[in-house]
């Protein structure tokens, strides 16, 4: 299975932050959460993740909402994969596809070391938290 293009990470960020009022997570958190479930040492069913995902039950009548869950299904099986291939004896063979979804700074912004923004990977943990539980 092919990773997602930034079009399609992009268009699903896009549909997630259209939720956002319904409790949806971010991309990063996202990730986070479908990083918890591949670790986790009991499957996790996806009608138990997806309304943790999106905030509340999924829509089968908006199509952008079934293209978005087609998405989340292709993020979660690449993760999965990335988590199988990664060799934790060398860090070095590493590459960007094997990092999680971290929202960076570009690199002509600042990173603010105050407690006013969150950290970087905060929502990812929070992701990955809320995917323990």
């Amino acid at each position: 299975m092919e990773p997602l293009t930034e079009d399609e990470l992009r268009a699903l960020d896009d549909h997630l932050f259209a939720r956002e009022a319904d409790g949806a997570s971010s991309l990063e958190m996202l990730d986070g959460l479908l990083c918890a479930v591949a670790v986790s040492p009991e499957p996790v069913a996806e009608d138990e993740w997806l309304p943790v995902a999106l905030g509340a039950d999924p829509d089968p009548d908006d199509a952008a909402e079934v293209a978005a869950i087609a998405l989340m299904r292709r993020l979660a099986a690449e993760i999965a994969t990335r988590i199988t291939r990664l060799d934790i004896d060398d860090p070095d063979a590493l590459d960007d596809a094997d990092l999680p979804l971290v929202a960076m700074p570009d690199d002509d912004e600042e990173i603010a070391l105050d407690a006013t923004e969150p950290a970087i990977g905060a929502a990812w943990a929070i992701g990955f938290a809320v995917g323990r539980d």
